[in-house]
């Protein structure tokens, strides 16, 4: 689907394949981890490079500065059926991978990366509710409304290479384990719950939701 040809596949409200900033991300992570697997070097100077290049430049068009550091305004996660939010977990963490990733790529093929690449990925904000030590899905959601919603900050940390403190990262896959009654079965996410499970050491729950989520 695409903004620029008239046609629209995404849900809610029509600007939303305008705000799944996501999808951008994904792709040049599939690129990037296809390169690190095969070392193909030329694949990774000819295909890769630009494209994760570009995608880089993107991110960096689409921060907003801010007392926190930087922040990506109105997007929508994986699978989020609500309003656009400010600084989904996917699409930061996301975001910060493939910026670091990317600019290793570029010392890989001999090209120059963005100046500010590197300090966008450290310093891009993350929705942590600092007192219950979880990464919320974006600023200001609730935690404990958290039942039945996309678990999505757990799959970006699954997902996506990061630097998240372990207490953080285990107690956000404990509480996708507890929250996973309301979703298990629902598309795009349910078949990592069980693996969610299994990183904290349930094996029973894990393969409890790995048979339920109809993978």
């Amino acid at each position: 689907s695409s903004l620029r040809s008239g046609d629209e596949a995404a849900p809610q409200e029509g600007s939303a394949s305008g705000r799944e900033h996501h999808v951008s991300l994904d792709v040049a992570q599939a690129i990037l981890r296809y390169v690190y697997a095969t070392g193909d070097v030329e694949y990774a100077r000819e295909r890769a490079w630009p494209v994760v290049r570009d995608v880089c430049k993107w991110i960096e068009s689409r921060v907003t500065r801010t007392r926190r550091g930087y922040e990506i305004h109105r997007v929508l996660g994986v699978a989020e059926k609500e309003k656009a939010e400010d600084n989904n977990a996917f699409v930061n963490l996301g975001a910060r991978a493939v910026l670091r990733q990317g600019a290793e790529l570029a010392g890989a093929v001999g090209a120059e990366p963005g100046a500010a690449w590197a300090e966008i990925a450290e310093r891009l904000a993350l929705p942590l509710d600092r007192r219950k030590k979880i990464l919320r899905n974006y600023d200001g959601h609730r935690v404990t409304d958290e039942k039945g919603d996309t678990p999505e900050a757990a799959a970006a940390l699954f997902l996506f290479d990061n630097d998240v403190a372990t207490e953080i990262e285990e107690t956000t896959f404990r509480r996708s384990v507890e929250a996973a009654d309301g979703y298990v079965g629902s598309p795009m996410l349910s078949a990592l719950l069980g693996l969610f499970a299994a990183r904290v050491g349930d094996r029973d729950r894990a393969l409890e939701l790995f048979e339920r989520a109809g993978v």
